[in-house]
């Protein structure tokens, strides 16, 4: 197997684990930010996010410039899916036992996938001689 296609495996997997870390086990606790735009909560998780996501990304790059610039980027998106389906689910009353909270759920988590595999793209595109 290539071992550039090796390090892009392993930093994906980095990745996940990252987000299975911050989203689940250690996500701060207490009440749901719900549609609120600007909360200390939800940009906090945002950008541990990011943050988490350096050790992965060094696997591949040297470029501070590059990493910085991806890291911004995923913050910026993972607040924006979390504070859509927090205002969605707060405007329409949704709870666990809602079918379309399930949905929202799913699609929240789906687009944070999208995101990382966007992410490791664009870093081998641009990182790739």
């Amino acid at each position: 197997m290539d071992p550039g296609l090796v390090l892009v495996f392993w930093a994906f997997m980095l990745i996940e684990v990252k987000h299975f870390a911050f989203d689940f086990l250690i996500r701060e606790g207490g009440r749901e930010p719900g549609g609120i735009y600007v909360d200390r909560q939800r940009i906090i998780h945002a950008v541990t996010h990011g943050l988490g996501s350096i050790s992965a990304l060094v696997l591949l790059t040297n470029s501070a410039l590059l990493i910085t610039t991806i890291v911004i980027a995923e913050v910026i998106a993972h607040f924006h899916f979390d504070w859509l389906k927090a205002r969605i689910t707060a405007r329409l009353g949704l709870d666990y036992s809602n079918r379309l909270f399930w949905i929202l759920f799913g699609g929240d988590q789906f687009a944070h996938q999208l995101t990382y595999v966007v992410m490791l793209a664009v870093l081998v595109s641009v990182a790739s001689p």
